[in-house]
């Protein structure tokens, strides 16, 4: 295999790992039940967990709604968090490299590759921790 195409299959395995995440890099908003309530008693987020009450066009409507957009959302963010789970293994596992590849034969070269695609994985790992960011 030469190195041109090893770098062409690394880069796209790296693509590949990242976009396994796909739905939790979306920053499309959620999608909202706003035909019928959405029973907020069910575990699973899920849009099928609507109930059979037809949202009207009223007060009561209005409140369901809401509801609706309040569970929606929420569940949205139960499911970024997720996001930080793809970046946390690979940037333990590119530390482990570097700390242990020359025992094995790793070049320098490949250790400052090994710890800057950790640094970017953590860096891009701290993008989900907002509440963290924030000074107190």
């Amino acid at each position: 295999m030469k190195f041109g195409t090893r770098r062409a299959f690394a880069s796209s395995t790296i693509s590949l790992l990242l976009l396994s995440g796909c739905t939790t890099f979306s920053f499309a908003p959620p999608t909202v039940q706003t035909d019928y309530k959405v029973n907020k008693s069910q575990a699973v987020c899920a849009p099928q967990a609507a109930s059979t009450d037809e949202i009207t066009h009223d007060f009561r409507g209005a409140r369901n709604l809401i509801d609706n957009f309040t569970t929606a959302y929420r569940c949205s963010v139960a499911e970024a968090a997720d996001g930080r789970q793809i970046f946390e293994v690979p940037s333990f596992l590119a530390l482990i490299t570097a700390a242990l590849g020359p025992t094995f034969g790793l070049r320098d070269d490949g250790r400052i590759a090994a710890v800057a695609s950790a640094a970017v994985l953590g860096r891009a790992n701290s993008y989900y921790a907002p509440r963290e960011k924030l000074p107190l």
